[in-house]
């Protein structure tokens, strides 16, 4: 609701009178930062005790990111946080705008948090402007629904012109303090975390124009978000910007209000139960309250929160006296497949909401396997993800702590070459040691495959990795065939044994075409499971960054089978092979031999003899590789014996 007032009416003042005079302009910040990035964690506390020094001259706003990890203010709003990082041009954290720009190089980089002084805020406050903004806030007593008045107005007698000019709010919670870091960076205290824009990230239009002397009142009311914390740090910052060009002509922040409704507060420890099993997607357990309120708490709606949504509602009734507790068993829950936050909630209180959520302490996240069948064939390259995510459709990742696991290709490091396996593709998985802390793990697990018609099964993957000294980051893969309650280690290496390339100290390993290395593992003992999954574990030692891609699935193409007097005699070389390959034979007897050239498939793609007797002694084959980049197979067969070579193409 808008509505236009002439101040010098309402004043009853002579028009003759000059009104020219501008007010004080406000030093308006944003800031985006994440609580499982670690430069933020380093810049925050000097940036955060600067702005509190300087609360007179001062309105911040901070958005999280969805980079580099996981931090629960950005998952609470993604619909609003995302739009307004893109809409900014935000591409890094932590980052800083000042007046709605990016604020200059004056710290580790532009943007940078550190690059915000004394000496800046207070040049910044020399500014003026015709713009005066009033805002004030209302909570209602059920505290499910918010009010905010705002007033904005042209303090002079000339009129304001910038092109679509948005008043844009967003509701804010001052002072956030958990018990425990709820991302990877160790942060605990945020203050003045963004929680959703009134109406919305497009603001209000105020024109192009203020008029002399014009008040443009706005009344907006909220139904208040139920993942805040503590409704009596709620605040609402206001601010006046030039769509176009994002210059922000004044802010002001509503202040605090104290919550007298005749509400409670409960502190709540959740005890959650859930099976090892990865596809078992049950959920049940109970949860201890405490009073911490001072009145009597008569009534309780209860309930498991699984990202965000209530599963079910359970109402308890009775007389919890203020410092009594109790245990209330809740009724068994499900969650999704894929990642999912739990915790207990509590929805309603003495028929309110709980005046704070912080001493609710949050129970656990945990991620879960599809139960279904996902194919009967595997083969990742992870084309079809985009950079940064964190799982393609084939798997689940899990990464409780939020570290750096995620797809990448050229633009992550602003390269000039392909990042994909032997530089033949363009995206790879990255497990990022380098900005993980020793100690640090999470794993990519594939979805599951169908094997129960496989004979001679084998998992073929290829990697690129370097430490930056000594250190041993480590690659384990697991095969499991009852959706994990069972794991079988089929391949684990770390350190000197798992590197591909030189040591890389001080900035991060991107794996050039020959800086890669592909293997291809036996796991015929899984041959004929119905339900297949592999687990690719990383583990940092904080060393540097490992690539997984091409990760397959396939049937009676490696190994030896029955080799005969073939075996140690058959190399296949160069390999991995950028032109011609090389297939020599010793024999210390005759034979007649037949060879072919097989892809992943088992499809045909080569002929290199047929039925060639061959006599004792060593014999050499060319085959020229035409063919598509990728993994193939070389079959030498003969009356005496037979072996599979694996051999890769990558030009």
């Amino acid at each position: 609701m808008m509505r236009k007032f002439t101040l010098l009416l309402i004043l009853g003042l002579a028009f003759s009178l000059s009104t020219n005079a501008q007010v004080q302009k406000k030093v308006f910040l944003q800031e985006f930062t994440q609580a499982s990035c670690a430069p933020c964690a380093a810049q925050n506390p000097a940036f955060d005790a600067l702005v509190s020094r300087n609360f007179d001259k001062v309105d911040l706003i901070k958005f999280e990111t969805w980079w580099p990890g996981f931090g629960p203010f950005y998952e609470q709003n993604p619909g609003e946080n995302t739009p307004w990082i893109q809409a900014n041009g935000i591409t890094g954290a932590p980052n800083v705008l000042i007046g709605g720009n990016l604020l200059a190089q004056g710290g580790s980089f532009a943007g940078a948090p550190n690059g915000v002084t004394q000496s800046v805020i207070d040049m910044r406050y020399t500014e003026t402007t015709p713009i005066k903004i009033e805002i004030s806030h209302e909570i209602n007593s059920s505290l499910d629904s918010l009010t905010v008045n705002v007033n904005v107005i042209n303090v002079t007698d000339q009129p304001v012109s910038w092109p679509d000019m948005r008043l844009r709010l967003n509701l804010i919670e001052r002072d956030i303090r958990f018990a425990s870091p709820p991302g990877s960076n160790g942060e605990t205290d945020f203050i003045h975390v963004a929680r959703k824009f009134i109406p919305d990230i497009n603001g209000i239009s105020l024109g192009d124009m203020i008029g002399a002397n014009e008040m443009m009142s706005f009344t907006e009311k909220i139904y208040i978000p139920d993942y805040l914390y503590r409704y009596a740090d709620l605040a609402v910052v206001a601010w006046v910007q030039v769509q176009g060009s994002r210059l922000v002509l004044q802010s002001e922040t509503s202040t605090t209000q104290d919550i007298t409704v005749p509400a409670g507060d409960v502190a709540t420890l959740p005890n959650v139960e859930t099976s090892d099993i990865l596809c078992d997607l049950e959920i049940s357990g109970s949860v201890d309250v405490i009073n911490e309120g001072a009145e009597d708490v008569t009534s309780m709606s209860l309930a498991f929160l699984v990202n965000g949504e209530a599963q079910g509602v359970y109402d308890w009734t009775g007389t919890l006296a203020p410092g009594a507790s109790t245990s209330i068993d809740l009724p068994n829950g499900m969650v999704e497949p894929g990642g999912a936050d739990i915790s207990v909630a509590v929805l309603r209180l003495n028929g309110a909401r709980d005046t704070s959520r912080l001493n609710n302490q949050f129970a656990t996240s945990l991620t879960k396997m599809y139960p279904e069948v996902y194919s009967t064939t595997l083969e990742e390259g992870f084309e079809q993800a985009s950079r940064g995510d964190a799982t393609p459709e084939s798997a689940i990742m899990i990464n409780p702590n939020g570290y750096r696991f995620f797809v990448v290709n050229r633009d992550q490091g602003g390269l000039n070459f392909p990042l994909g396996g032997f530089g033949q593709s363009e995206h790879c998985y990255r497990f990022d040691f380098y900005r993980i802390p020793a100690g640090g793990q999470g794993a990519l697990i594939f979805r599951k495959i169908d094997l129960s018609e496989y004979k001679n099964s084998y998992l073929s993957f290829s990697y690129g990795y370097t430490n930056q000294t000594f250190q041993n980051d480590r690659l384990q893969v697991w095969v499991s065939a009852d959706c994990g309650a069972n794991w079988t280690e089929v391949f684990n290496k770390a350190g000197n044994d798992l590197k591909t390339a030189n040591s890389v100290v001080g900035a991060w390993f991107y794996p050039r075409a020959n800086d890669w290395v592909a293997d291809t593992i036996n796991i015929s003992a899984f041959d004929g499971e119905g339900e297949v999954m592999v687990a690719f574990l990383g583990t940092s030692d904080a060393g540097n960054s490992l690539y997984l891609d091409d990760v397959a699935l396939g049937q009676s193409l490696t190994g030896v089978v029955d080799a005969g007097i073939l075996s140690g005699n058959v190399s296949v070389f160069p390999n991995p092979s950028e032109g011609p390959v090389n297939i020599q034979v010793d024999l210390e007897e005759a034979v007649t031999a037949t060879i072919h050239v097989v892809d992943l498939t088992g499809r045909l793609v080569h002929t290199v003899t047929t039925s060639q007797s061959l006599t004792a002694g060593r014999h050499n084959f060319d085959w020229t590789g035409n063919v598509s980049n990728g993994i193939y197979m070389v079959k030498i067969l003969t009356d005496k014996g037979q072996v599979t070579e694996r051999i890769t193409i990558a030009r």
